[in-house]
Parts: C-alpha cells; structure tokens; sequence
C-alpha cells in the first residue's frame, strides 16, 4: 500500500501538468508536423487552429462581397442622384432664360418705384436639398428641389447684389452678342458677382474681360470661375482683386476650357502651396498663353516647385510676372531651372520675392543663356552688392532694360552693373533707384561720358548732386 500511494501521486502529477501546462506555440507545431513528430494534443490544436482559419477565410470573402454590393449601391445612388440635378437645372435654366429675354421697359408702379417688370409672372430659381439621415442608407433619403422663390423676379431689384452696373447687362443681354470688351472697375461683392456668373455666359463674343477692384471674396471668386468657360472667344483676362485669396483655384481651373486665351492677369490677394498646386495643374494645360502674371502668393520652394510644373509648357510664353510671391532663395533657383526651357521669353519681372544674393547668381545664369530676354526687374529683392555682382559678371548680351530698384546696391554694385552694361552693349535702361549710392558713382562717368551717353538712368530715392550728373551730357533721373 506504502508503494502505491508515491506511484499514484506521481502519475497525478503527471497528467494535472498534461492537463494544465501551458500549449505549445504555433512555431514548434510547425516543426513538428514537418518532422512527423506530433502528438495527440498538438495534432487536436493543429486541427483546431485550421478550423478557425477556414471560418475566418468566409468570413472575410463574405465581408468582401457585402462590401462590394454596398459600394457599387451607393455609387448607382450618387449617379442617379446627379442626373436628377442635372435634368432639373437644365430645365430651370431654360425657363429662367426666358425670365430674362422677356423683360421689357421699367415701368412705373403706384408708388412711383422703378422695377424690372418681366413679360409673365415667374420667380427666380431656388436649389434645396433636404436630407433625411436613416441608420443603414441616408443617400436613398436624399430629396432635392429646385424651383423658383415665392417673391417672384421683382426680387432683383431689391437685392443689394445687382449693382447699377449689372442692371443695364441684365436689360441688354438680347445685345449681348455684340459686346467684345468689358470692364468691371465698381463694388460688386460676393453677390454681385453670383449675379455677374448669370450674366456673363451670354456675352459669348467677349475678347477682353477686365474686373479691378470689385472687393469679390473667395465666395465670389467660385462664382466667377463657374461663368468663365462659357467665354470661348475670350483673349485677354485681367482679375484685380486681392480679397479672392484661396478663390482663385476655381479660376485658373476654368481657364484651359478658353482656347484663344493668350494674356492673364491675377492679383487675387495670398495664396500658399496648395493653391499652387491647382495652379501649375492648370498652366500646364494652357501651352497659347503669351503673357501671364500672378501676383500675391506666398510660394517659397515647395509653391515654385508646383508652379514651375505647368510653366514648363508655356513654350509661347513672352511675358512672365512673378512679382510679390515669396520665392526664397531655393524657389528661385528652381525657377531660373525651369525657364531655361522658355526660349521665347522676352519680359521676365520677379520684383519683390526675397532672393538675396544667391538669388542673383542663379538669375545671371538664366539671362546668359535666354538669348531672347529683354526686359528684367528685380527691385525690392535684397540682392546687395555681392548679389548683383554675381548677376552681372555672368553676362546678358540681349537684355535693354534692368530694374533694381531698392536692393541695398552700394556704389561697388552700382558701378559694376554700370560698367558691365556698358560692355553687353544693348542695355541702356537701368533704375537704380532707392539704393544706398552717393556722389562717388560720378566717378564712373568721368572721362567716359561717351560710352554712357546712350544710358537713361534712374537714381531716384537717394541724395545725389543733380548738377554734378547732369553735367555729363545724358539722361539721368535723381
């Protein structure tokens, strides 16, 4: 009996560790299925562990298909969904191109108010969209309408947007056809430019468009991006508003929908990188353009870069604006990379972007190689003596005109860029204006005064002896 009891309490032992042990590990199952060598226990988890994997594998090709079906739903959903807007609109716009093609002479009313008076009653058009959100399938619950406000077409003339000068486009529009040139030089806003976007796609012969100064918002900007593609005779835009701001992306993206249009200028206040995205997707598109100026970004390397990818098919481009942009030092230099490719190039204004000295040297690269370029500002650009060195040792046979305006240019610089220009030989505009130069640039001129004689110079902004330049025979402005 004694021997029994150890025997029986280590067999318990035994099978309690069997039993309560901890199971082996995934690894050393593997291990031992590829070696034969699997036990009972290990080959009731291999069996299990399998299971789960096959449930798992529906489960998941189930999840899948569910997925799918829902998506491509909701994809039918969306596509009906904007057919039903469309045809909608499109019947709205009709009728409400009647509205306007039915106006007649202002009458008077009893109260002696003047107002638009249509040829039959309709109001204005209205877009509403109501949504009902349901647990499983809000977009089934979509409603939208699209009808006319209950105050009829009289509202017109008691909104603020339509301005006295939208009123007499809203009475002429049946002449609309004849307009070629118009511009907008009055207070607008958002409003008045939501007006503006119902006008304007009726002047389809229109060459030139000219907005300055209408304080138009972001808001406003969209609206006038919305009318701009119907203008396909369109060749000359010029937006001068520096409230747009981040509204100046539904612009530019209307702009390659206009094939003659070879000049734009936008002055639409700042904008940043991802603007400039939107920018150079939409330049790049836009290969007739001749004259381009965007002014008012903050760019610096990564916005040049950006912008720099649609400049680099303008090969038609002969005028390039961009002025009061941030570029830096490192945007510059990606820059004057990609106007190497711009062989007609003939004006170049890069004013106001911070480029320092470094900035000079890779400019002076550029102009001795753009063999067309005659015409470069550079004011306001801190460039400092070593800067504009370094620009005009490098040469710029072609250029006649060089703008250096407010550049901290001491009289090392100033007579270096005199004695240089003299030497390409075609430069005889340089403005030097606002710079730190005293009388002792005189010296340069003396003894010289006919290998000068052809300059104009401007030496405006500094105290100089007005008498003393002049008396050297040729155009000096001090």
């Amino acid at each position: 009996m004694d021997e029994f009891l150890p025997r029986e309490r280590s067999s318990t032992r035994s099978q309690s560790m069997i039993i309560d042990g901890p199971l082996p590990d995934a690894f050393s199952i593997f291990s031992e299925f590829v070696n034969g060598n699997l036990d009972s226990q290990s080959q009731r988890v291999l069996s299990e562990l399998k299971k789960i994997s096959d449930f798992q594998k529906e489960s998941i090709q189930e999840v899948i298909e569910k997925t799918q079906s829902l998506v491509s739903d909701i994809i039918w959903q969306r596509d009906q969904f904007i057919l039903k807007i469309k045809e909608e609109c499109s019947t709205r716009a009709l009728e409400l191109k009647n509205i306007i093609l039915g106006f007649t002479n202002v009458d008077m009313t009893r109260r002696s108010s003047r107002i638009l008076k249509p040829s039959y009653n309709m109001p204005l058009l209205e877009f509403k969209r109501e949504i009902a959100i349901s647990k499983h399938n809000w977009i089934k619950k979509n409603q939208i309408s699209i009808r006319y406000s209950e105050n009829g077409i009289d509202k017109i003339q008691g909104l603020k947007g339509l301005t006295p000068l939208l009123s007499p486009m809203y009475l002429g529009i049946n002449e609309a056809n004849s307009v070629t040139q118009l511009l907008l030089n009055r207070k607008l806003g958002d409003d008045g430019s939501r007006y503006l976007s119902h006008i304007l796609p009726y002047y389809t012969n229109l060459t030139s468009l000219i907005m300055t100064q209408n304080y138009i918002g972001p808001r406003g900007g969209k609206f006038i991006g919305s009318s701009l593609s119907y203008l396909r005779k369109l060749n000359k835009l010029s937006i001068n508003n520096d409230r747009i701001k981040e509204g100046i992306v539904s612009i530019v993206r209307a702009l390659p929908m206009i094939p003659y249009l070879s000049e734009v200028y936008l002055s639409t206040g700042m904008f940043h990188e991802r603007e400039a995205g939107d920018i150079g997707n939409a330049l790049s598109l836009m290969q007739n353009l001749e004259k381009l100026s965007l002014l008012g970004g903050v760019l610096e390397t990564k916005g040049t870069e950006r912008i720099c990818y649609g400049l680099f098919f303008l090969v038609n481009l002969k005028q390039l604006d961009l002025s009061g942009n941030s570029l830096g030092p490192g945007g510059t230099e990606i820059l004057c990379m990609t106007l190497m490719n711009l062989n007609e190039l003939e004006c170049l204004k890069l004013s106001a972007n911070g480029m320092g000295s470094q900035g000079g040297e890779k400019i002076g690269g550029l102009i001795a190689k753009m063999e067309n370029l005659k015409e470069l500002w550079l004011n306001s650009n801190a460039l400092g003596d070593q800067g504009v060195c370094e620009l005009m040792n490098q040469g710029g046979s072609n250029l006649q005109t060089l703008k250096l305006q407010d550049n901290s240019i001491g009289n090392i610089g100033a007579k270096v860029v005199l004695q240089k220009g003299a030497e390409w030989g075609k430069l005889y505009i340089i403005d030097l204006s606002w710079n730190s130069i005293d009388d002792s640039i005189s010296g340069v001129f003396k003894g010289n005064e006919e290998k000068y004689r052809h300059f104009e110079l401007d030496f405006c902004g500094m105290r100089l002896n007005e008498k003393l330049l002049n008396s050297f025979g040729f155009s000096i402005n001090v």
